[in-house]
């Protein structure tokens, strides 16, 4: 009987301090946010988003391995065994239903658009952050780092393309729209 007591007071408690602890959000202040113009300030710190680019490339929702087995798993000519398919995730791929609510398929997404988020803020710092123009570095480093941030931004759209896109029906060149 004590142990109940002592846990229903405990409860009470917390949910009473929960309750009563805030009064208003967490709002951040300017001073703590950091906008890209002066995150990207020099040649070497275009390097650095463009390393962070490649980091998220090697994740296993993107070139790791995860995209190329799903691929896989939608083309006509995979024999996949029943057992070895997941009820939810693999078995959904492989019929051709999948939802927003398989997880590896979202996370897929987002991966992808991370690592072409951090080339969009290369070429953007490339193009327009006045510090990284006057950079003394600027004039041998730049095309390497704008081809670098191409590439990495065509084979992301390439994978997802390849993953989501809708097939060319070549006898109904018509009914071939976005829609």
């Amino acid at each position: 009987m004590k142990p109940s007591i002592l846990l229903l007071c405990t409860t009470g408690l917390l949910v009473a301090l929960g309750t009563t602890s805030c009064k208003k959000l967490l709002e951040p202040t300017m001073d703590q946010l950091l906008v890209n113009d002066s995150a990207v300030r020099s040649i070497k710190d275009v390097d650095n988003v463009l390393n962070s680019a490649y980091d998220g490339m090697q994740s296993g929702n993107v070139l790791g391995g995860n995209a190329t087995c799903y691929g896989e798993l939608m083309t006509d000519d995979s024999e996949v065994l029943d057992y070895r398919l997941s009820q939810f995730g693999t078995a959904e791929i492989f019929n051709g239903t999948t939802s927003i609510q398989i997880g590896a398929l979202r996370d897929m997404w987002r991966d992808h658009y991370a690592a072409i988020n951090r080339a969009n803020i290369v070429l953007y710092a490339l193009d327009s952050s006045a510090q990284v123009l006057a950079d003394p570095n600027y004039a041998r480093s730049a095309p390497r780092q704008r081809g670098e941030a191409l590439a990495i931004r065509a084979i992301c759209h390439y994978n997802l393309t390849r993953l989501w896109c809708m097939p060319y029906d070549v006898n109904n060149p018509g009914a071939n729209t976005a829609e």
